[in-house]
C-alpha cells in the first residue's frame, strides 16, 4: 500500500513538471532566431548580397533622390539637377563596371 502511494506521489510530482517542459518547447516554435544588433550596419550592406543587388541598390537610391529633385522642382527636373545626377550614374556605372547602353538616336 506504501509504495502504490509512493508510486502516485511520484507519477503526481513529475507529471506537472513534464507538462511544464512541453509547453515550453511549444512556446518557442515560430519564433525567428534572434541576431545580435551589430550584426549589419546601416552603412555597409550584408556581405552576402551579390555585386548585382548592390549595384540595383545603389541605382534604386539615385532613383529615390532624382524623384525627391523632381518634386522639388516643380515636376520637371532641372538641367543643372539632370546632369548632376547623370554624373552620379556614369560614376555608379564606372565603380560597377557597367557599360552604358549607346544612345538613341
Amino acid at each position: 500500500m506504501r509504495v502504490g502511494r509512493l508510486a502516485l506521489a511520484i507519477v503526481g510530482g513529475l507529471a506537472p513538471a513534464g507538462l511544464a517542459a512541453a509547453q515550453s518547447d511549444m512556446m518557442m516554435m515560430g519564433r525567428p532566431p534572434a541576431y545580435a544588433p551589430d550584426q549589419f550596419t546601416a552603412s555597409q550592406p550584408p556581405s552576402a548580397m551579390t555585386r548585382q543587388e548592390r549595384y540595383w541598390l545603389n541605382v534604386q537610391g539615385l532613383r529615390d533622390k532624382m524623384l525627391r529633385m523632381k518634386a522639388k522642382d516643380g515636376g520637371q527636373l532641372s538641367a543643372e539637377h539632370a546632369a548632376g545626377l547623370q554624373h552620379e550614374l556614369d560614376a555608379l556605372n564606372r565603380r560597377f563596371g557597367v557599360k552604358a547602353a549607346p544612345a538613341k538616336s
